[in-house]
This record gives C-alpha cells, sequence and structure tokens, in this order.
C-alpha cells in the first residue's frame, strides 16, 4: 500500500488529472483484493505514461539534441573533447588568417522545431594563446543560418575541454534543412588555438578557407569546393566540433537569478495551431530575455543569470 501511496505521489507530479482517473477506484473487498487492484491499476497507469511521454519525447524533444562529434559507438551528447588515444593535437593546425569547416549531419529540421542554441569545438589544454573565438552553422547549399556570440577563449587549462560558442537573435531556425540533411559547422580564432581533432578521409576532412577572423563570416561559400585540411602528408583531419539544436534554449549563469521567458517563441514548423487559448506571442520577450542577461553580466563583473527561453510560438503551445 506504501509503494502504491508513493507511485500515486509520483505519477501525480507528471499529471494530475491522468492520476485521479486512473485512482478513483470503488472500495472492494475482501481488502486484500483492494490492494491488488490498485497495485493492478497502478502498474497500468504507469506504463500508460511512460509510453505517453516517451512519444511526445520521440516527437518533439524538448531538450537540445547534440549533432556533430562523437566517439566511434557513442552518442555525441556527453562525449569528451579529449583524452583519447584518437585525438589529434596540433598548435599549428589552425591560424588567424584561415577558418576551418566540418560537415555534420542533422535529421527532420523540415518537420520539427531546429533552434540553433550553441556551438562547442574541441581545444587542447596546452593552448596557452587566449583570444576571441566565434562559430557559424550553414546550410549544406553554403548559406549562412546563423552566427555565435564572441568568445574568449580561457587559458591556461590543466585540462582539454569545449569552448562552448552560443547562438542568441531571432532567425536562428533551420527549416530549410528537410531537403538535404547536412550542415557546416565553421569555427573562427583570433589567436592560433591548439585544437583537438581526429584522423579522417578526404571527404570528412575539416575545409580550411583563407578567410580571417577580422574579415568574419560571408553571407555565403562554398565550403565543399575547399581544399580538406591536411595534416601531415596525405594524412587528413577533422576537427571536433559540435552544435546544439532544439527547442528550449537554456543559457547557464553563476547569479542566483532565472529568466524566464516562456512566451515569445518564433518556430512554428512541426506544431499544429490550436483551436483555443491565447495564440499570440509576447512580442520581442525572447531577444529582450538574451540582452537583460548579457547587459546584467556586464553589470555584474562577467557574471551572468541563468535564462530558460522557449523557442515555440505560441499558437502551438
Amino acid at each position: 500500500a506504501s509503494l502504491v501511496q508513493d507511485g500515486i505521489l509520483l505519477t501525480r507530479f507528471c499529471s494530475r488529472r491522468f492520476v485521479l482517473s486512473c485512482f478513483s477506484l470503488t472500495p472492494l473487498t475482501p481488502p486484500m483484493l483492494h490492494t491488488s487492484a490498485r497495485l493492478l491499476r497502478f502498474a497500468t497507469c504507469a506504463i500508460a505514461i511512460s509510453l505517453v511521454f516517451a512519444a511526445a519525447e520521440t516527437a518533439h524533444p524538448f531538450g537540445p539534441t547534440c549533432y556533430g562529434y562523437a566517439p566511434q559507438g557513442a552518442m555525441c551528447a556527453g562525449a569528451a573533447p579529449g583524452g583519447d588515444s584518437a585525438a589529434k593535437h596540433d598548435a599549428a593546425w589552425q591560424s588567424t588568417s584561415s577558418t576551418l569547416a566540418v560537415r555534420a549531419s542533422v535529421q527532420g529540421c523540415g518537420v520539427r522545431a531546429c533552434w540553433l542554441q550553441r556551438a562547442r569545438v574541441a581545444v587542447s589544454a596546452s593552448n596557452g594563446d587566449g583570444g576571441h573565438a566565434r562559430a557559424g552553422v550553414y546550410t549544406a547549399a553554403g548559406e549562412l543560418a546563423g552566427v555565435s556570440e564572441v568568445v574568449e577563449v580561457p587559458f591556461p587549462n590543466t585540462a582539454d575541454f569545449w569552448l562552448e560558442l552560443p547562438f542568441s537573435g531571432t532567425d536562428l531556425e533551420l527549416a530549410s534543412q528537410l531537403e538535404d540533411d547536412s550542415m557546416w559547422l565553421v569555427i573562427q580564432f583570433e589567436r592560433p588555438v591548439t585544437v583537438i581533432f581526429d584522423t579522417s578521409s578526404t571527404g570528412d576532412s575539416s575545409r580550411i578557407a583563407n578567410i580571417s577572423y577580422s574579415s568574419g563570416l560571408p553571407g555565403s561559400h562554398d565550403w565543399l569546393a575547399e581544399s580538406g585540411r591536411r595534416m601531415l602528408g596525405d594524412v587528413y583531419g577533422s576537427v571536433r566540433m559540435q552544435v546544439d539544436i532544439g527547442d528550449v534554449s537554456v543559457l547557464p549563469g553563476s547569479l542566483p537569478l532565472i529568466i524566464d521567458a516562456p512566451h515569445g517563441g518564433r518556430v512554428r514548423t512541426g506544431w499544429p495551431a490550436r483551436a483555443s487559448g491565447n495564440l499570440a506571442s509576447d512580442t520581442n520577450t525572447d531577444v529582450f530575455a538574451e540582452e537583460l542577461r548579457a547587459e546584467l553580466g556586464r553589470r555584474c563583473q562577467n557574471r551572468l543569470p541563468t535564462a530558460i527561453i522557449f523557442r515555440v510560438h505560441r499558437q502551438g503551445v
């Protein structure tokens, strides 16, 4: 009976109405039969609820989905930037007069929300020049889809790390990716940085273009036409890069403050319009949340609040 009660409390947290319909039993006799019936009903409801939430997660994952570098036989999310036998380090592999691009596959952005969240590149602990960096995402056709914020490259470091480069702005949806499930992740450094990469075939190698950091990222570029970046001789390399795409932006911070913008989303793709309720999104609250967070960081010695921004238009949710 105590297990049933704990189950009721736990499941009520997920869906109060569903629990009430599941557990509204009339008294049965004898008492043991009543307890068994409640246990059976609870098990049935628990399975049903888990299936409902699993289906919802498959259709519209609220957490960001990671694309790009993944160790062999492992997932992209949670991948370590280095420390494995396949990781290669080279201080001269990237220069300030060039831009690196690596191709990544992505699925389903024409049928569900695909909002650019953040890019990351693997940087070696031996890096010691600092400076700044920016990342970009290009469609398979070579059109610029988004440019990240400029971030500082921290140094010195005691271990290999992911350099995080968040995206912000109002036009970061990748709905055009339906017809071609690939994109280009691009990185520029202000100063030479020791990046981490893997050996690869010519077709999978990082492309290198003579575009300097000071020039910024062009609005369009044929990355496929650029030559692959060689490591030594005929051996090619592919820099470890990833990008997060999803419906909810969670911008981490260290201040004891959370900025929440649930009603200013812009993504309509993949979300049928609701038939009732308030269907109008708040005007620019997504941008205001990002800018307020940045301004607080400037006024608080680079300490930022956490921001949670829902990217789906209110007509769908």
